[in-house]
């Protein structure tokens, strides 16, 4: 648990910082060799769907091969090395190159417009760019949006030799495999790494903007590598998208750290009987997912596969429905644990539960939060709810060229505004209850979306449900609509969700809108769900 003083809930476990006395990458690849000589090689990143894998003897050898090649494009310490790349066998040779250089490396959204793109370049100037073949030409149309001077240098397709062909402007990534390692900047010749050193630039998701980067440092990748409770030489399973950090971490954590081989779903293959196929196959203890994947995997059979090894799921960017929980133990009949953080990008995990959907649990190490008080400010005490204000071990050391932001961010004694609404109880556990920017106002009640959607989701037949409100000056109210994805085996109409909701809501927060049957519910590559590209499409009539 954790304890309450003075309207500040602290984490009870000590934190424990870890020194930093080297680059975090050389911590990564003696944790490589350390493995190497105790007991041999293993798989560490697999494809499920092209049944190809990276072995961790490959690790060391490649970096420093990529490294060197980098080097010799003029890629040097504390320049930014942008990367534009969905989850790929691949993804990790950048990374680790771009560190071994010294330099930050950027893991953004590869499915932007031009313009954002664009701005994602200007903010990084980045001397090297990364994406795929796919989103080549889009990049090169983004780079050409800058001054020639603010121009990357080059831009490597990751998934393209050099003699296939390739946008102009455009070379082959996979030639830096061929690098002879001359250009390999020594450890020595780089500055004295500091905890407070640039290190990688995570993406806000941008569904209430332009998505601003997230500098994290040193210091908070030393912090992330953490023992696992599941035995070492575990299989994971990750279906989430590389670049969103939860996901970016897991080969380093899990799979280096904890010595787990790594199989992932890339985004564009994946499909709930995938998901139980490849379970049944790979036999994975843990599963990291975002939640929209989570939700689709719930609501399917399992027509005679085995999904028992299943122990652990972890559905990252935001809360699942106790419905969509139980629908999850029935599937799953080896599930012990759902795991659950509390966070965000810019601060890391504030809070951690086990098989508890209604509560976010008590705080991680290091961690301080209060709530406060949307209109006075103050801090508020036990069952009082206001906006989630954290500190944590990990938070991010700025926003990328937007100092205004970054202090709007963060208050004076450091706290940040995670723009969600909570209260904690007497044993300062911390619950959730909506996004600040999301909420409905009906009869002078502020409520959440989630409210309705919990309800919705427990109708039979349901798989996912978005709620979202519009301001009617005619009543002074919002008027509350509902997207609803239904499994097609049974006949589901509007009125039954109006009449289900009835029963089991008060009158302020029925449905008072539309009730649209939707294929899908819209998601950002983190698995929120994007109730403003509802709200956008359909409005409130």
């Amino acid at each position: 648990m954790s304890e309450v003083q003075e309207g500040v809930v602290r984490g009870r476990d000590k934190f424990v910082a870890h020194p930093v006395e080297e680059r975090f990458v050389l911590r990564l690849l003696s944790l490589v060799q350390e493995e190497l000589t105790n007991t041999g090689d293993r798989d560490w990143l697999v494809d499920t769907v092209a049944q190809a894998s990276v072995r961790i003897s490959h690790i060391e050898g490649v970096a420093r091969r990529v490294a060197s090649g980098l080097s010799r494009l003029g890629l040097s310490h504390g320049q930014y090395l942008h990367m534009a790349v969905s989850s790929c066998l691949d993804f990790y040779w950048p990374v680790f190159g771009g560190w071994l250089c010294g330099a930050v490396v950027s893991a953004g959204d590869p499915g932007l417009g031009v313009k954002l793109l664009a701005g994602q370049i200007r903010d990084t100037k980045a001397t090297i760019i990364v994406c795929s073949a796919k989103d080549a030409d889009r990049m090169v149309a983004a780079n050409k949006m800058m001054e020639e001077e603010d121009r990357a240098k080059h831009i490597l397709v990751i998934d393209r030799e050099a003699w296939q062909d390739l946008p102009e402007g455009c070379s082959s990534f996979r030639k830096l495999f061929n690098d002879d390692g001359s250009c390999f900047p020594k450890p020595s010749s780089l500055p004295d790494v500091t905890g407070d050193e640039a290190a990688v630039v995570h993406w806000s998701s941008g569904t209430t903007g332009v998505p601003k980067g997230i500098v994290m440092s040193q210091h908070y990748l030393h912090q992330m590598l953490k023992p696992s409770k599941l035995p070492p030489h575990s299989v994971s399973l990750n279906s989430n998208i590389m670049f969103h950090a939860g996901a970016f971490l897991l080969p380093l954590d899990g799979g280096i750290m904890n010595r787990f081989t790594c199989c992932f779903i890339k985004e564009s293959d994946y499909l709930p009987s995938l998901c139980m196929d490849m379970i049944s196959k790979y036999k994975p203890l843990f599963y990291m997912c975002g939640t929209n994947h989570c939700v689709a995997l719930a609501g399917q059979e399992a027509k005679g596969r085995d999904l028992s090894s299943l122990k652990c799921v972890m559905p990252a960017g935001g809360a699942i429905s106790e419905a969509t929980y139980n629908r999850l133990k029935k599937l799953l009949p080896g599930l012990a644990m759902l795991f659950q953080f509390y966070g965000t990008s810019e601060v890391g995990g504030v809070t951690a539960s086990l098989n508890n959907i209604k509560c976010l649990g008590g705080l991680l190490a290091g961690v301080e939060v209060y709530i406060r008080d949307t209109k006075t400010g103050l801090k508020l005490g036990v069952g009082e709810t206001g906006e989630v204000m954290a500190k944590t071990p990990t938070t991010m050391l700025r926003y990328l060229n937007r100092q205004e932001e970054t202090h709007e961010f963060l208050d004076k004694e450091g706290f940040a505004h995670l723009g969600d609404l909570g209260y904690f109880d007497d044993e300062g556990r911390l619950y959730y209850q909506d996004r600040i920017k999301e909420l409905i106002k009906v009869n002078n009640y502020w409520f959440g979306p989630m409210e309705i959607e919990n309800v919705v989701e427990e109708m039979d037949g349901v798989v996912e449900v978005a709620v979202w409100g519009k301001f009617d000056k005619e009543q002074g109210d919002d008027i509350v609509d509902v997207g609803v994805v239904t499994t097609g085996t049974k006949e589901i109409t509007s009125q039954h969700v109006i009449n289900f909701v009835a029963t089991k809501l008060p009158k302020h927060k029925q449905i008072s809108g539309n009730v649209h049957f939707l294929d899908q519910i819209p998601h950002n590559p983190q698995g929120k769900k994007l109730r403003k590209n509802l709200k956008e499409k359909f409005g409130s009539k």
